[in-house]
């Protein structure tokens, strides 16, 4: 069995075994080929690809968040942390 998974109008994915909806065997080659195809976005774009049209469409790309700055933390707030004195 195969499988496209979409979110919103957009193919995030496809699969074979598991998955959101059912497609055909022939629509998942046909998928793929676009998928193996897909144009380069220019920096800070990506290339989405429609559910409905099997289209790519340009689309900013957000900027990943900033990872959480490392606290360090003292040894009796981390015994706290590990025996659930800690809130």
């Amino acid at each position: 069995m195969y499988y496209k998974n979409t979110e919103d109008a957009y193919i995030v994915s496809i699969s074979k075994g598991a998955g959101e909806i059912e497609i055909s065997a022939a629509e998942y080659k046909d998928i793929l080929a676009i998928i193996r195809s897909a144009p380069a976005a220019p920096d800070g774009y990506i290339y989405l690809l429609r559910a409905d049209t099997l289209d790519w469409e340009l689309a900013e790309n957000p900027p990943e968040p900033e990872p959480p700055a490392d606290e360090d933390i003292d040894e009796a707030e981390a015994y706290n942390i590990i025996f659930g004195g800690a809130e």
